[in-house]
């Protein structure tokens, strides 16, 4: 019963983040077809640029921190008339997970033909 949770739970949550790239796919998508110089505006100076004979490639890069709360504590004892008491002890409450992206178009004669993401924070926002 435990692995069938377990499972559903990996579904549910692979589904969630195909959803959420699908998303910026479609954002990607619309970029098809429209001039360098517009993306540019749009999206601001490249972060790497490799020109080819033929064609150029536009990289950029972005990242995101995702805060997850922590489940456990640690706890401190101290003794106050010889009965034990627990303080907390300092220390973050929660992990910081970055998520980066890295996306390249492919331009050809000035207008977007391609592109292709990478990373787990390529997500729509």
């Amino acid at each position: 019963m435990r692995s069938i949770f377990i499972i559903v739970i990996g579904l549910v949550l692979t589904a969630c983040t195909t959803a959420t790239t699908q998303k910026y796919d479609a954002v990607l998508n619309k970029w098809l077809g429209k001039p360098e110089l517009e993306l540019v505006n749009s999206w601001g100076a490249p972060d790497n640029v490799y020109q080819l004979a033929d064609k150029k490639f536009i990289a950029y890069y972005s990242q995101h921190n995702r805060y997850i709360p922590k489940t456990t504590y640690r706890y401190q004892p101290f003794y106050v008339g010889g009965w034990p008491y627990y303080d907390p002890i300092n220390d973050s409450s929660y992990q910081v997970i970055s998520e980066i992206c890295k996306t390249t178009f492919t331009i050809e004669a000035g207008t977007i033909t391609n592109w292709s993401h990478q990373g787990s924070g390529c997500v729509a926002q």
